[in-house]
C-alpha cells in the first residue's frame, strides 16, 4: 500500500511523531549529539491548539507560541553534551480537545 504520511498545514511529511496534548516524549541522548530541528504543528482536520516545548537534561530550551490549525514552529535546539531530551506538548489552555500535536521531520545531527 501507500507509505504512512502525516499531514500539517495542507503539507505532507514522511517522518514525524504523534503527541495528543498532554504528551511528553523522553530520549536518551549519550551526549552523542549536537543539534535536534524540525517543526511542529498540528494534524489537519484538527481544530485544537497546542504549545510545544523542548526539554534538555530537564531544562526548557525551546518553546512555540500557541500553535493553532494550519500553523507550524520552526525548532532548532543545541544538544552539545546533553544526556536526554524531552519533546512536550500541552494544550494552550483551552482543553486537549482536538490537540493532536505532530513533531514533523525531527532531525538529529550527530558531532
Amino acid at each position: 500500500g501507500p507509505p504512512f504520511v502525516l499531514e500539517s498545514g495542507g503539507d505532507l511529511f514522511a517522518h514525524g511523531v504523534y503527541a495528543h496534548a498532554p504528551a511528553a516524549h523522553l530520549w536518551k541522548l549519550g551526549g552523542k549529539w549536537e543539534i535536534v530541528s524540525g517543526e511542529a504543528g498540528l494534524a489537519d482536520s484538527n481544530r485544537g491548539s497546542v504549545v510545544f516545548s523542548i526539554h534538555v537534561d530537564g531544562e526548557k530550551k525551546w518553546n512555540s507560541r500557541t500553535v493553532k490549525a494550519g500553523e507550524r514552529a520552526r525548532y532548532r535546539v543545541d544538544l552539545s553534551g546533553a544526556a536526554q531530551i524531552e519533546l512536550r506538548v500541552e494544550d494552550a489552555g483551552d482543553g486537549k480537545a482536538s490537540d493532536w500535536g505532530l513533531w514533523l521531520n525531527p532531525v538529529l545531527t550527530r558531532k
